[in-house]
């Protein structure tokens, strides 16, 4: 049986019925990558915000699929959580955020990796 402390016990009464990121943990972490998943496959909006804090998240599977997330529905406000995954201690996982920020940069006309990176242009600002 499910604790009812888990987030995912009860449906989601957040839009699009996304999770209440902000209440996963680590025993959660399995649903939690599989919502990422599930949000950059159909390309769910909102899902952004919650992405960008799992960024940070323990394990390097779920740091990958958030930035893989926001590489799809992420913002321009999300581009420095991916750029800062640039700097993972786990190689593929930094593979993942070069990705997912070059899939940003075009979608969102921000400015590219390279320059991104070299602190040219800081990427919240207003192209």
């Amino acid at each position: 049986m499910i604790s009812p402390d888990n987030p995912f016990a009860a449906p989601s009464e957040l839009p699009y019925a996304l999770p209440p990121f902000d209440r996963i943990s680590d025993e959660h972490y399995r649903p939690a990558e599989m919502c990422l998943k599930v949000c950059a496959k159909h390309d769910v909006a909102g899902s952004g915000p919650g992405a960008a804090r799992l960024t940070r998240h323990e394990l390097p599977r779920v740091r990958a699929n958030a930035v893989r997330t926001l590489g799809v529905v992420g913002d321009t406000e999300h581009a420095d959580a991916v750029l800062a995954v640039l700097h993972d201690p786990e190689e593929w996982v930094r593979e993942h955020a070069a990705r997912a920020y070059e899939r940003m940069a075009k979608r969102l006309d921000l400015p590219r990796l390279d320059a991104a990176t070299q602190g040219e242009i800081d990427p919240a600002d207003d192209p």
